[in-house]
């Protein structure tokens, strides 16, 4: 078969450049990436409720002239399946000027079997909502205490918005509760989308955080980029 200079058959390793791992949580269990684009997806697929199961090498798929391996496939709650690529803008450009009708292959294969090919630009995504992101990630298993969690939430009723630092600082003199596990308990919070963080600046004392509010969520739901 004649070989694609932009889609071809995946194979995870390292060239000594790029950043090769595995990624290990409750939903993604040892999931292969071959470059820091990779990872940071995972990340946002770790947190994106949306998304149930992620496969790494998913499929070889034979088309007429080339084959190719997507670099993941994702099962999803609220819509159906899909294969998925990660690359940079720039690539995806050059991509769909010199071989969209390899992509238009791909995605007429997909149809044809219910499910969607995505090509995500995952630089198009600030670093900053992704650091977030795996930060709170970080909470997720926290057990939360319920007296915390209700003296969190009355307080944060009483205006609008707080900065962190604000809400920590007058809930322990209020309360005479230590600062650090307030704050503990506020991200736990925060990672299980109980409360709201500003997500697009780096977390921190100065970061606003407010009561959830309608269908809102500190998490990217897929694709992500749109």
């Amino acid at each position: 078969m004649k070989k694609s200079n932009f889609l071809s058959a995946r194979k995870v390793h390292s060239n000594g450049i790029t950043i090769t791992g595995h990624f290990n949580s409750q939903k993604l269990k040892g999931i292969q990436f071959e470059s820091l684009r990779e990872e940071s997806f995972l990340k946002l697929a770790e947190m994106d409720v949306s998304v149930t199961n992620v496969l790494d090498q998913p499929k070889k798929i034979d088309l007429d002239g080339f084959s190719y391996t997507p670099d993941f496939y994702l099962e999803l709650k609220d819509r159906r399946p899909a294969y998925v690529e990660i690359k940079t803008t720039e690539f995806i450009k050059k991509l769909f000027k010199q071989e969209h009708w390899k992509v238009k292959m791909i995605e007429n294969w997909c149809n044809l079997r219910n499910t969607d090919f995505l090509i995500i630009p995952v630089d198009k995504i600030s670093d900053e909502i992704i650091s977030n992101t795996f930060f709170l990630s970080g909470y997720r298993n926290v057990p939360v205490d319920n007296l915390m969690r209700q003296l969190i939430i009355k307080k944060l009723a009483e205006k609008k918005r707080f900065t962190q630092k604000e809400l920590i600082e007058q809930l322990s003199i209020e309360n005479s509760l230590d600062k650090r596990i307030l704050l503990v308990q506020l991200w736990s919070l925060a990672a299980s989308d109980k409360v709201l963080v500003e997500m697009n600046s780096n977390v921190n004392a100065f970061s606003k955080v407010q009561i959830k509010v309608s269908n809102k969520t500190n998490f990217l739901k897929f694709p992500y980029y749109i």
